[in-house]
């Protein structure tokens, strides 16, 4: 396991763990990524999120061994901002009005990372600078398709209800999210069947995901696509089926599934940030179903991560409440003096 955190949990189930420098905003250390993956000769690679805007370093980390996931070049075009829009319009699905050159006017616009994740990268008004683009703000609520794709095909395997957790700096930062989305029948059809359209004309390979806003009457957006596993794994595995990352794999070797959206209960995840600077104990005690877990006496800057928890729930609504309490629990428990 190769990984910028190299959390408490991590180090308990990985046979063994690297931890390669770097940060959030810039992604890995080059040079020192691609040493760490030579410790691992001939084990296929699994790439996470990051690489949207380092394709040039997943296809050297990838050289000479598996890539179990979308291909250099497919991401590349993926997370091309005007390339993804034009395909957009050809296959009429709906997406905001996008382009590199800012705007006369801020008002009503975004700034967003190309190949940016997990929502610190997006801030409203005119940010320009090398890798930045412009979006139209839209509304509706967030939602994600999750998907498996074969190269050329797409299938979606769960819809999820997804909700910022805003910093200042940072007003659509990832905050959470819940599966089943709690969306009618009706309203998830057109999502999948323009998520699982979009997924195969862009050559996703194994699993991915499809952001929209979705309006109350229906109506939706497409933001993007991410070709990678994501933040939403944590709300996909069910108890009794086929795990997720097994339909990955299977998926990377032409294996779909076949129609239909896992069933089962609701679950709910959610990132916990620091409300302060502070400190975790060195006595924490930390709930369960709680991952990426910050060890003992680490510090933690203010609005940093602090750990991913987990809950279950009859609903949705059931799942994101406890999910909630559970977060609030986790902070209250940090060392703020």
């Amino acid at each position: 396991m190769i990984d910028l955190f190299a959390d408490e949990d991590t180090r308990r189930l990985a046979a063994d763990v690297v931890r390669v420098p770097g940060d959030l905003e810039t992604g890995f250390a080059p040079d020192a990524l691609a040493e760490a993956c030579r410790r691992f000769p001939g084990l296929p690679l699994v790439p996470g999120p990051g690489f949207e805007r380092a394709t040039a370093l997943l296809a050297r980390i990838a050289r000479g061994r598996r890539l179990l996931g979308t291909p250099p070049a497919s991401v590349r075009a993926i997370k091309d901002p005007l390339r993804f829009a034009r395909l957009l319009v050809r296959l009429g699905i709906p997406h905001p009005a996008t382009r590199l050159a800012p705007p006369v006017a801020a008002r009503g616009w975004l700034t967003r990372q190309h190949g940016g994740a997990g929502g610190t990268h997006i801030r409203r008004g005119l940010h320009p600078g090398v890798d930045r683009y412009f979006q139209r703000i839209v509304t509706g609520a967030p939602h994600a398709v999750a998907l498996l794709g074969d190269g050329s095909r797409a299938r979606a395997i769960a819809v999820s209800a997804q909700w910022p957790d805003p910093a200042p700096r940072a007003p659509y930062r990832y905050g959470g999210a819940v599966a089943p989305s709690g969306l009618l029948p009706a309203t998830i059809r057109p999502l999948v069947d323009a998520a699982e359209t979009v997924a195969g004309a862009c050559g996703l390979v194994g699993l991915g995901s499809a952001d929209f806003l979705v309006e109350d009457d229906g109506s939706f957006v497409l933001l993007e696509i991410n070709p990678r596993p994501g933040s939403t794994l944590d709300v996909l595995d069910r108890p009794g089926a086929r795990g997720v990352f097994a339909l990955h794999v299977a998926a990377c070797a032409g294996r779909l599934p076949g129609k239909g959206l896992l069933q089962g209960p609701a679950i709910a995840a959610a990132v916990v940030y620091a409300s302060a600077r502070a400190q975790v104990p060195p006595d924490m005690r930390w709930p369960a179903l709680t991952a990426d877990l910050e060890p003992a006496g680490s510090s933690l800057a203010r609005h940093a991560p602090v750990c991913t928890v987990m809950a279950r729930g009859r609903t949705p609504a059931q799942a994101r409440t406890a999910v909630r309490s559970k977060a609030l629990a986790v902070q209250a428990r940090l060392d703020y003096s």
